[in-house]
């Protein structure tokens, strides 16, 4: 399955772009509070939820097609506890993602999760059904919500991250939304 290894990969890119930024922040005395609440318009979602809708959204995919949750995968724990885990990590709690070492931290959860996911387990691709949460009358299944939906929002919140740093004068670069996972293969 593609999204597997586009959303680990842009994921990936993700947290290795905020480490850059954490680190010109700092040089500019700028805290984590201020990088999280940017935004590139005043009705645009701050960077925090950029960032938390991309998890939310690989995250959310993968367990629609796969059928497997990522509270069950990723925790060992009892229920309430790895209930708990989760929301920090996805939507609930957001708020208590106050710093960029957490958000890094959250991102790489994720990928944890989505690199015990196999091509075989999408075995949902073709019948899963959603409900949208904007539009709970209306259903989308399968490959109709991965193409229309799933991969244009993951996509769109990624970027969005990138251009809200962009935009606020961070020293980046379209190398740096690549990451460093581009695989070059040298020429003989």
């Amino acid at each position: 399955m593609d999204f597997l290894r586009i959303s680990k990969n842009r994921l990936n890119a993700l947290a290795e772009l905020l480490e850059t930024v954490k680190t010109q922040a700092k040089e500019k005395n700028i805290s984590d509070a201020e990088v999280l609440g940017m935004k590139l318009a005043d009705d645009m979602f701050p960077l925090s939820l950029q960032i938390s809708l991309s998890i939310k959204i690989a995250i959310e995919t993968i367990e629609l097609f796969t059928k497997k949750s990522w509270i069950n995968v990723s925790s060992n724990k009892n229920s309430q506890e790895a209930m708990e885990a989760v929301s920090k990590i996805i939507w609930v709690n957001i708020s208590d993602l106050k710093t960029l070492d957490e958000n890094i931290s959250a991102i790489k959860k994720a990928i944890s999760y989505i690199e015990q996911a196999k091509d075989d387990d999408f075995k949902y691709l073709e019948t899963a059904e959603l409900y949208p949460f904007w539009a709970p009358w209306l259903k989308m299944v399968g490959l109709d919500f991965y193409y229309n939906w799933a991969l244009p929002n993951f996509m769109f919140h990624l970027i969005t991250a990138y251009n809200i740093l962009r935009n606020h004068w961070f020293n980046i670069w379209k190398k740096d939304f690549i990451g460093s996972e581009m695989p070059l293969i040298p020429a003989n």
